[in-house]
């Protein structure tokens, strides 16, 4: 079959070969000819890069163009097609390098197979990482991180070493965008990634973390916990409900040990035929009894090609005196560690992550003022980037915004993270929001703290 005349469907849209047109249904959608072709370019590769050198030159061929169009071509396929460019369904930046169509394309074909049709979880996590390096300008000003983590990760593969690596920080500054990049680089390597995250939701049961790992394992471990183990043990540490019969109730400890030991033992029993990644998202919401259960996990594996990656942040999130502590106890017990902790971005980080997504000139135009209104930190910066400026690439219409406004995704995270600080705390940080960068004891004693020692607590909280 001809494929410039095979029709393309994806979702509810299809785009007729024959005819060269878009279609959502049965009604044609509006579409400029050249975005057309970009967007059919892109599907009928669905799930493979395409560079930007390819989109030019077989979309342009033999013409002199310059980036822009593209980038108008994109933008208005992303608007037909209704795809938000921070979690696409359809059309995903590789930043720097081109663009990858990740929804499954059907040919209408029965002796065609679909293109690259990949699992939706596959696509979404594939999606998750990407979009970051399109939205935190790959990894400005992480680079020594990345190579100390990469020694543990090379130690694990060639000498067959469990290690753990931690990666810490504030809302936004980049940690899973880190741990992301770290295991499609295990991955690359030939390590299996393995990933759970801790809920902050009140009905999570017992030892979510773990359960999560151990339903992932007891799927391709011939010796690993079975559902029905891991359901007795999940039954045995909750208060109640229901619990498979003929299973004997335990005490926390024991529970405690039997989940450790049936992690260590899918965990080592997987790295002996594939070495393994566990990503442990979210450290900051577990239980204290699930973080307990990592520090023994951490020591187990010592002898195995096992590498933990977790996330927490330090900011932002409820006190979890159980995580300090299981912080502490795996820098005493694990000598393969390594405590990644990502502050804000200096004003040269700031100035190449503004030139990824404009040119050196405005970058270095903004830079002060976007460090001033983020902090530097990488998620600030890029929903800053998302406001609308009449005139595109318009330093001085920039300039004017920003200095004015505020992305509302910013807005709600700063509230949500104010409405875990104190009263006296909130009352301090809002003073000093209006009286701006620098301010005096002077005004902090104008705040209605009840003394200065009050107003000392509510400093060191903030």
């Amino acid at each position: 079959m001809n494929n410039a005349t095979t029709n393309l469907r994806f979702g509810p849209f299809t785009i007729d070969g024959r005819a060269g047109c878009l279609r959502r249904g049965g009604d044609d959608v509006h579409i400029t000819p050249k975005a057309l072709l970009v967007l059919e370019h892109l599907a009928r590769a669905a799930g493979a890069l395409i560079t930007r050198e390819a989109l030019f030159a077989t979309c342009w061929p033999g013409q002199s163009v310059t980036d822009d169009a593209l980038t108008r071509c994109i933008r208005e396929v992303r608007a037909v097609l209704n795809d938000d460019s921070r979690k696409p369904q359809y059309l995903l930046t590789v930043h720097r390098r081109g663009y990858r169509f990740i929804a499954a394309v059907d040919t209408g074909s029965d002796d065609a197979a679909t293109p690259h049709a990949r699992a939706p979880a596959e696509a979404e996590a594939e999606a998750e990482a990407e979009v970051g390096v399109e939205h935190g300008a790959g990894f400005v000003g992480r680079g020594d991180l990345i190579a100390r983590a990469q020694v543990l990760l090379e130690d694990c593969m060639q000498r067959r070493r469990g290690a753990v690596i931690v990666i810490s920080g504030e809302p936004g500054i980049g940690k899973s965008r880190l741990a992301q990049h770290l295991c499609a680089e295990a991955r690359s390597r030939g390590m299996r990634v393995l990933t759970a995250r801790a809920s902050e939701e009140r009905g999570a049961p017992p030892f979510w973390l773990w359960i999560q790992v151990l339903r992932a394992l007891s799927e391709s471990s011939t010796t690993g916990a079975s559902v029905n183990e891991i359901m007795a043990l999940i039954a045995d540490a909750a208060t109640g409900g229901p619990r498979p019969t003929d299973t004997p109730r335990f005490s926390p400890e024991s529970t405690r040990f039997r989940i450790r030991d049936a992690v260590t033992r899918c965990a080592c029993a997987a790295a002996d035929a594939q070495p393994l990644v566990l990503l442990l998202e979210d450290l900051h919401a577990a239980e204290a009894d699930c973080l307990q259960v990592l520090a023994g996990v951490a020591l187990a594996i010592r002898d195995a090609p096992v590498l933990i990656i977790a996330t927490y942040r330090d900011v932002g999130a409820p006190a979890n005196p159980a995580c300090d502590q299981m912080l502490a106890e795996l820098t005493r017990i694990t000598a393969s560690h390594e405590r990644l902790a990502l502050r804000g971005l200096n004003i040269e980080d700031v100035t190449q992550l503004l030139a990824s997504h404009t040119n050196d000139g405005i970058a270095m135009r903004l830079r002060e003022l976007a460090l001033q209104k983020t902090g530097g930190n990488p998620l600030y910066l890029n929903e800053l980037l998302t406001l609308p400026v009449d005139r595109p690439l318009d330093a001085d219409a920039a300039y004017e915004l920003w200095a004015l406004d505020k992305p509302e995704s910013v807005r709600q995270l700063l509230a949500r993270r104010m409405q875990l600080l104190s009263e006296p705390c909130r009352v301090l940080l809002s003073a000093a929001a209006v009286a701006g960068g620098t301010f005096s004891s002077r005004l902090l004693a104008q705040c209605r703290l009840a003394s200065p020692a009050a107003i000392t607590a509510a400093l060191e909280e903030a």
